[in-house]
């Protein structure tokens, strides 16, 4: 139920940390996945809602930030600041994407459709190109996925 494109407001929400917190709470995870911060101001927003929250959830035994954006795939895009992206650390987990997982991914990205086509949303000004080109689409699907671990805290 969060706006699209609001993750640097909502992020930093206490009401929507205290949302997330309960449902988070009530599942009682042991292990969470949430996004990297990069230059997409939701995954950002996501990364700082659960940065905080995982530290307060104590079923939570671990943590893993997914990479969405790399500098690889940021390469002549000048509307991504490459700068917000950070390096991936040595102790990164690295898996392998199998041809299940590729088809998977591709089939969720174009599910976006504002991602991978022009589409007028009412509440959003045309678009005149999609936002992700073939060759990032091909490359994000079809290499590796990338987990960096999180430090608990508490």
């Amino acid at each position: 139920g969060l706006p699209d494109g609001g993750g640097d407001v909502w992020g930093q929400d206490p009401e929507v940390m205290g949302r997330v917190m309960g449902i988070t709470a009530g599942e009682k995870p042991t292990i969470m996945y949430y996004h990297n911060a990069d230059p997409h101001v939701d995954h950002r927003g996501v990364c700082d809602v659960m940065s905080t929250i995982v530290d307060l959830v104590g079923s939570v035994r671990e943590a893993y930030r997914f990479v969405v954006w790399t500098k690889e795939l940021a390469e002549g895009r000048t509307d991504v600041d490459a700068g917000a992206i950070s390096e991936i650390p040595q102790d990164a987990v690295r898996i392998p994407s199998n041809s299940f997982l590729a088809g998977f991914k591709q089939r969720a990205l174009y599910r976006m459709r504002s991602q991978v086509q022009v589409w007028p949303y009412p509440h959003w000004q045309v678009q005149d190109r999609p936002n992700l080109t073939k060759a990032f689409i091909e490359r994000c699907v079809g290499t590796e996925e990338i987990f960096i671990p999180v430090k608990i805290t508490r």
